[in-house]
């Protein structure tokens, strides 16, 4: 390595354009590169003709080349000068010779791009594919694959970009890929928007919206409103009266067991006792208008209502009751819970209520009455 660096070294000083133009053009490793960029950077002062430039830069990383670009207004410069040139050299390969070009060699130059994180070229790039590529297989294959690329690199933004430019079957499957990638990396809202936009494949959103459901949610409230958030656009979609049936029917499967997988955290937290708020936010969820009428909204009702007396939340209990969906012998059940656990926590004047003021069965009534005799001897 030390003697190509000492060969570019003295040709970069004498001037030799045509020995340093081999030279360049050899392949060599990641760390001569870095010396090179070295010695550019602290040394050469002379620049070449803008061949050997290009092949010199070449070399290098688009980040070696913003550093090397602060070392001076030269290089500055010669750097702006470079990318032009590289914007020029594709402009006249893609709009003169797009019926010919290798596509191939295209794919890597700017994968190469994103990948070292130069956005702005790529994209520019991009741009001249999606719009003056004839050829729609090439087309095709070019922006389905850059858009892989910029997933891969986790650039999604650029990626959903390209999708933008260029809609068909296949990128608009990627916009999932986008989705479910940023769910992971945490960033719900981005995911969340995607599935809203209207080239969004409609029978993927249930899923991505139940992963971050599943990812995001905690114990407490301060989750609460993006749980609901979720909930009102997972009843978008299966109450959109043209969203094909199958689709329909899976989707509230996936709402309902998002449903119940939330109340359950909100009902049993793993480290600690619910609290009234976590109670109220599970009767909140289920009080939703499109939640409140679906089936299993009564079991999720009664199961709340089971522990909010458990943890003497009894005022939580009874405004269940007054939603009026339970079955008169379920109602009564309820009730008869509530006045047994008031007279356990000596609150007499509720069970006596309860026993004077709801339409109890007679069994229920006459048992909570012998707890409230037995409680005053």
């Amino acid at each position: 390595m030390e003697e190509e660096i000492e060969t570019i070294y003295s040709i970069l000083f004498e001037n030799d354009i045509i020995t340093a133009k081999q030279i360049l053009l050899t392949s060599y490793s990641l760390q001569t590169v870095n010396c090179l960029m070295d010695i550019l950077k602290t040394t050469w002062k002379n620049p070449f003709t803008n061949d050997i430039l290009d092949t010199i830069l070449d070399k290098l990383t688009y980040q070696q080349i913003l550093s090397l670009k602060k070392t001076s207004k030269t290089w500055s410069t010669d750097v702006d000068n470079y990318y032009t040139r590289r914007k020029q050299y594709f402009e006249k390969l893609i709009l003169s010779d797009n019926k010919t070009f290798d596509k191939t060699v295209v794919l890597k130059s700017v994968s190469k791009e994103i990948q070292e994180g130069n956005v702005s070229m790529a994209k520019y790039i991009i741009g001249l594919i999606a719009q003056f590529t004839s050829n729609d297989v090439d087309k095709d294959f070019l922006l389905y694959n850059l858009a892989r690329v910029a997933i891969s690199y986790n650039f999604y933004t650029l990626a959903e970009f390209i999708v933008g430019l260029h809609i068909t079957p296949d990128t608009k499957e990627l916009l999932h890929e986008i989705a479910y990638n940023l769910v992971f990396l945490k960033k719900f809202k981005e995911a969340i928007r995607l599935t809203q936009l209207p080239i969004f494949p409609t029978h993927h959103i249930a899923t991505i919206l139940k992963q971050i459901g599943e990812i995001a949610l905690k114990y407490g409230a301060e989750d609460m409103d993006l749980a609901i958030h979720l909930v009102e656009l997972l009843n978008k979609i299966i109450y959109d009266s043209s969203y094909d049936d199958f689709y329909r029917d899976r989707d509230r499967k996936l709402r309902n067991e998002f449903l119940d997988s939330l109340v359950k955290r909100l009902l049993h937290p793993s480290s600690r006792k619910p609290t009234l708020e976590d109670i109220q936010q599970a009767l909140r969820l289920i009080c939703l208008p499109a939640v409140f009428h679906e089936k299993n909204s009564q079991s999720l009702l009664y199961v709340i209502a089971r522990v909010a007396i458990e943890h003497n939340y009894l005022e939580v209990a009874l405004q269940i009751i007054k939603l009026q969906v339970f079955s008169e012998d379920k109602c009564s059940e309820i009730l008869y819970r509530i006045g047994s656990k008031a007279i356990k926590i000596g609150d007499i004047s509720l069970a006596l209520h309860i026993s004077n003021s709801y339409n109890l069965l007679s069994n229920h009534r006459s048992m909570l009455m012998n707890q409230i005799s037995d409680n005053e001897k």
